[in-house]
């Protein structure tokens, strides 16, 4: 759909509710050595290209679209630049015709709404000292109750509801550092010699993390319960929940899908790598 050249490149696409559009972060280089960020929207076919918002300032930065339930609006993570060295980010709001950006929650970022469209999961980031936690609230931002606390797990990515939107996926790197809800093994339980197992079944498979140790996740919306996904070991894996009983997720290695009733897991795609999925 977007090619990646001289002129700049696309990161963090999101497929809209009904499939016929995709939004996604753009950055475009400039000629005097610049990058400006660009929120855009294209049809599947590769037409209609077109810019949503862009910043006229190059050190603001949008990234991480996600649509509302309705297909109107897009929710996108805004990153500010705060002197002399730090930043702080929000999650706004737009049109996804464009217009103008109204913020929806300060100090949070990768926002994804539930099916019904009633709430939205999000992460929040302390930027003094870079610690993740995962939140949700109500469409609008109202209500928010803390899911998973900073103190957790070393990090957290992708937040996903699952169709039914009575859980949120999510990855994290390293085993729990304390006791969780509804999680059998001890905290300090290393992982087992398995290559990947879904459910606790084991799959084999060839991995090689770059980065650090990173698996899937479940939380239900009330924070009462967790369950671990994956015991794999990958590197910064990127969770989308097409329909049904499937989970995806892509990582260095390539592109995999979970079947949660017969408990597998297939490789459909070596295409590996870093950066965000979605899937329709």
């Amino acid at each position: 759909l977007v090619k990646t050249g001289t002129s700049g490149y696309p990161q963090y696409p999101a497929f809209s509710p009904d499939g016929k559009q995709v939004a996604y972060a753009y950055s475009v280089f400039t000629p005097d050595g610049l990058v400006k960020s660009q929120l855009k929207v294209i049809n599947i076919d590769g037409t209609n290209d077109r810019i949503v918002s862009a910043p006229d300032d190059p050190k603001i930065t949008l990234t991480a679209p996600s649509w509302s339930a309705d297909g109107k609006d897009l929710l996108v993570t805004q990153v500010v630049p705060v002197p002399p060295s730090g930043q702080r980010a929000e999650i706004d709001r737009i049109s996804a015709s464009g217009g103008s950006l109204a913020k929806v929650i300060d100090n949070a970022v990768e926002a994804r709404v539930s099916p019904d469209g009633k709430k939205m999961a999000y992460l929040q980031v302390d930027f003094t000292n870079y610690l993740p936690s995962l939140w949700i609230a109500d469409s609008s931002g109202g209500s928010p109750k803390q899911l998973v606390d900073p103190e957790s797990f070393l990090a957290i990515i992708s937040p996903r509801f699952t169709p039914d939107g009575q859980n949120v996926v999510f990855s994290a790197s390293g085993p729990p550092k304390k006791k969780l809800p509804g999680v059998s093994y001890a905290p300090s339980d290393q992982p087992t010699g398995c290559a990947v197992s879904f459910f606790f079944t084991c799959v084999v498979r060839s991995a090689e993390a770059n980065g650090l140790p990173w698996d899937l996740w479940m939380v239900t919306i009330d924070g009462t319960k967790f369950q671990r996904l994956t015991n794999i070991g990958a590197d910064s894996p990127v969770s989308a929940w097409p329909a049904g009983k499937y989970l995806a997720f892509i990582d260095t290695n390539g592109i995999y899908v979970m079947d949660s009733q017969a408990h597998t897991l297939y490789m459909v795609s070596s295409l590996g790598g870093h950066g965000s999925f979605d899937w329709r």
